[in-house]
């Protein structure tokens, strides 16, 4: 965690924040909220990236704010996750090997060499990365989601052998706890365009309704997903690059949507336009 002045400045770009909601909308990582966190790569010879995280909803008080450089500047896909009992939500780097065979993952680890651990897994040209709680236990995954004869099929790094099924080819991964029922992850995927609205379709793995699969409408396709969890249970939302009005002028920004009910959402501003995701909940 960085928390010194030389990253200020950038953190505060990284971090422009305006909360307009009827309720709190981040929390304490963890069961009971996510925090947002984006990611931009850190110019002047760093090469690599700095991750912000408005743990508490503070809006505009950086001094709330935690940052965090990690990871390589071009990773083609940065998330976060549990991965251990001491360093807690940490930022996970993905990124395509020169070749383009296989996927390099850079997370975060205390114990491991440079305080990083590297693991190869996955294949660019059918697998998409992510990251899950598989058994319960507390502590995320690496996943890669598959196109296999029309499913997408769900493997996990650690025990590939129980692999499953869920969602149609062509979907896009946002697994979260989407039923509440019990510890760990339900898969659940996004599809654009779809219902004759052209908005995005969830449908997520759900054991307390009677069909196993829960659904909401929520993006338009060009949005990027947002499974936000609060309280337990993860619900949908939408990311989209937007122009704001602010006092030093007009800014593009990141403004994401967080379906709450049918009639309801919340709405935050986070990270201007060159930052990614959000990409979770990366609080140390």
């Amino acid at each position: 965690m960085v928390r010194v002045n030389q990253f200020i400045a950038l953190g505060a770009v990284l971090a422009l924040t305006l909360l307009t909601t009827h309720t709190a909308f981040a929390g304490p990582a963890g069961s009971s909220g996510d925090s947002l966190t984006v990611a931009g790569s850190v110019e002047g010879g760093l090469r690599t990236n700095l991750w912000t995280t408005d743990p508490n909803g503070g809006g505009l008080n950086l001094g709330e704010y935690t940052y965090q450089l990690f990871g390589p500047e071009d990773a083609d896909y940065r998330l976060c996750g549990t991965f251990n009992e001491v360093d807690g939500e940490s930022p996970v780097a993905v990124k395509i090997n020169s070749s383009g065979e296989y996927f390099i993952w850079h997370v975060k680890d205390s114990g491991g060499p440079g305080g990083i651990a590297v693991i190869t897994f996955g294949n660019p040209a059918t697998d998409t990365p992510t990251i899950m709680d598989v058994n319960g236990d507390g502590f995320d995954n690496p996943v890669v989601v598959r196109d296999a004869g029309g499913a997408l099929q769900w493997i996990t790094y650690d025990n590939v052998a129980e692999s499953f099924l869920f969602g149609p080819a062509g979907s896009a991964p946002v697994p979260g706890n989407w039923d509440a029922q019990s510890a760990g992850d339900e898969a659940a995927v996004t599809t654009a365009g779809t219902e004759g609205s052209g908005k995005k379709l969830w449908r997520w793995q759900d054991d307390s309704i009677q069909s196993g699969v829960g659904s909401a409408i929520l993006g338009d396709p060009t949005d990027r997903d947002v499974a936000y969890t609060d309280g337990g249970v993860t619900r949908p939302g939408a990311a989209r690059v937007q122009t704001i009005s602010t006092p030093d002028g007009d800014k593009d920004v990141n403004v994401y949507r967080i379906r709450i009910a049918d009639d309801l959402t919340e709405t935050i501003v986070f990270g201007d336009a060159n930052t990614s995701a959000p990409v979770g909940s990366c609080n140390l």
